[in-house]
């Protein structure tokens, strides 16, 4: 090899480096943030990077222009090196197949010489072959795979998430936060499952366990809302600014759940502790009203996650027939104490329970009304509660009754009551 020679490959070389940087800084003015979430996305676990390596070399027939695809990829900043190596996996993957086949069965075709036309069309058999022959193994693949590279555990709290870099990209930011903020709230529900399970069936393993919940959920809130507000300093569109609002805003009712499940999980171990026994129509009106509560919280829940407006107008309708048979609750607890039906230390301890069973409706309904007044805001429509309750329409009365005769609740005319005295 002359001096020519070497100059000539390492000028080749310099001009593909060149090339690979201004195809990176053209991904990136073109595609962005998007493109960054979808990155993201398709290679949150190594089998994923795996599939969509093996996926594009498939579709251009090159495990090389895969590569360097991914190189642009990550000198545009859009991939991090994790998710490169995955892809990167996927592309060869083909490649080692045919060859580790060939190894032991030896291709006669191999050691032939073969016109561009014919190179072309073998390729493109093999690729048609190696997906025919792999796709009824995809399970034992991803059995492999997932042995070979242990997947990232579903993180516990949300670091693993909110990573600082994101920060540059609003999109992707926003997006780590609505998947934290779901796995917040799917947390603060659980925790007010077992809280409620525990008043039937204690436990002291169960109430280990609402304890550590709460204690994550804790650690969502802190963490989710500190990343909120950094995010709120860049610059951002306005409905980007109104969903960093409706998270802000919402993490602090979920946290407040769980807390007020850990509160239920205290009064519950002081009733085991005493040896109290709750009478058996206690107990059933407790049920029906941890049965409302499921239904609220999960509904509140599905408006958060889904953004689903006709489930966030199915909260206060709900919210109202609680509060109401909450109220009436505790002050028959407060009478049976007085008739002596039951202890002192048992009606207050009832009466603690039913006032967390109440305020957990109204922070369900504080997640359901802030959804609503957000996208209600374009309309010109201020303080969507007070509007609601002057209003009183029939579609709100009509729920109203509807949740009455579903769990038994008393008399609508309570609930009208109610309704005005909150205003």
């Amino acid at each position: 090899m002359n001096l020519i020679s070497i100059v000539t490959l390492l000028g080749g070389l310099a001009l593909f480096l060149y090339g690979v940087t201004l195809m990176g800084d053209g991904l990136g003015k073109v595609a962005g943030d998007k493109l960054q979430l979808v990155l993201y996305k398709l290679t949150s676990n190594p089998l994923k990077g795996i599939l969509l390596g093996a996926g594009i070399t498939a579709l251009i027939q090159s495990s090389t222009a895969a590569s360097v695809m991914v190189i642009g990829f990550v000198n545009a900043g859009l991939m991090v090196f994790k998710q490169a190596v995955s892809v990167i996996l996927g592309a060869v993957f083909c490649g080692i197949v045919f060859y580790a086949v060939n190894a032991v069965v030896h291709f006669g075709f191999m050691s032939a010489h073969l016109d561009p036309v014919t190179v072309a069309l073998l390729n493109t058999v093999f690729r048609i072959v190696t997906v025919v022959v792999l796709t009824p193994m995809i399970g034992l693949l991803e059995k492999i795979v997932c042995t070979l590279i242990k997947d990232e555990p579903v993180p516990e709290t949300p670091g693993g998430l909110l990573e600082e870099r994101f920060l540059e990209h609003p999109v992707l930011a926003i997006e780590q936060s609505r998947i934290a903020l779901n796995t917040m709230a799917e947390r603060s529900r659980k925790d007010l499952m077992l809280a409620f399970e525990m008043t039937h069936d204690y436990s002291d393993a169960m109430y280990d366990k609402v304890r550590g919940i709460e204690k994550e959920v804790d650690n969502y809130e802190d963490n989710l809302s500190t990343y909120l507000v950094k995010i709120a300093t860049k610059e951002l569109t306005s409905d980007q600014n109104e969903e960093v609002y409706r998270f802000l805003h919402a993490i602090t009712d979920l946290e407040e759940i769980s807390d007020y499940a850990m509160d239920i999980a205290k009064r519950t171990r002081e009733i085991h502790a005493r040896g109290l026994s709750l009478r058996s129509d206690v107990q059933e009106s407790m049920r029906v009203m941890e049965a409302a509560l499921t239904e609220i919280v999960d509904t509140a829940i599905k408006a958060l996650i889904d953004h689903d407006m006709e489930a966030a107008r199915r909260v206060e309708p709900l919210e109202e027939n609680i509060v109401v048979l909450c109220r009436e609750m505790k002050q028959q607890y407060m009478d049976n104490v007085r008739n002596e039906d039951i202890s002192v230390d048992e009606g207050f301890v009832l009466h603690d329970l039913i006032d967390y069973y109440e305020r957990i409706s109204m922070h369900c309904s504080s997640i359901a009304v802030a959804l609503i007044e957000l996208d209600l805001e374009a309309l010109g429509v201020r303080n969507y509660t007070v509007s609601l309750r002057q209003r009183r329409d029939a579609i709100f009365k009509d729920r109203v009754e509807e949740y009455r005769n579903k769990y038994n609740f008393d008399d609508i005319d309570d609930v009208e009551e109610h309704t005005l005295n909150r205003q």
